[in-house]
């Protein structure tokens, strides 16, 4: 019980801005990407449904902290495809979503909780659950607009993935964290908060100069 509420209490940490002694270090728990021009208030999650790893953290400490940001933080989202074996139709699917969440979610659990072989088998038990029918799915995937944007993310998401592979968790844009060497979610959530924090007179001079 102890350790629940501490955990609680480190968590609303991100959302009340409390400063409390840090004990992460730099090249070791997080990177500086020193070339990125650096944002304020955004966390960037770089992700894969075909990876096992992103599934087991969006079920728990990813989905534990979005609920916990205040409202000025945004959390966004990069997918990319790699080596998937149903190759860029989770893409397009999570590009045509009117609920990303629901659609990212059904699209987890069936590769991952499911044992399926084939696409059409695949593409079968998502466009029910999605409330679409094949040729619906074969419009979407001819859209150009949605092979643009699927493209630059790929570009994107591959660029800071292959540093500390995915799940990436990406702070104000530059600031990437090693989840490697974090144990647990109250260490995550304290990292996080750290490094929203850090260069804030920075990145509102930056904003303010892009504003002139």
């Amino acid at each position: 019980m102890k350790k629940i509420l501490l955990i609680l209490c480190l968590i609303s940490n991100i959302a009340y801005g409390k400063s409390f002694p840090i004990p992460f270090v730099k090249d070791t728990h997080y990177k500086v990407l020193e070339e990125r021009k650096l944002t304020k208030n955004e966390i960037l999650e770089i992700y894969s449904v075909y990876c096992k790893a992103c599934y087991a953290y969006e079920k728990t400490a990813f989905k534990t902290i979005k609920k916990s940001l205040s409202k000025d933080v945004s959390f966004k989202e990069i997918h990319i495809i790699g080596m998937g074996k149903f190759l860029s139709s989770p893409a397009f699917l999570l590009k045509n979503s009117k609920d990303y969440e629901k659609t990212k979610m059904v699209l987890f659990e069936t590769l991952h909780d499911k044992n399926i072989d084939s696409i059409s088998d695949f593409l079968d038990i998502v466009l029910e659950k999605e409330g679409l029918s094949k040729q619906d799915y074969e419009a979407l995937s001819k859209n150009a607009k949605f092979e643009q944007e699927i493209n630059e993310d790929e570009k994107k998401g591959k660029e800071i993935a292959k540093i500390y592979g995915i799940p990436a968790i990406l702070i104000n844009n530059r600031y990437l964290i090693n989840l490697k060497k974090i144990n647990t979610l109250g260490e995550l959530s304290l990292l996080i908060n750290y490094l929203l924090s850090l260069d804030e007179g920075v990145a509102n001079q930056d904003q303010s100069n892009d504003g002139a």
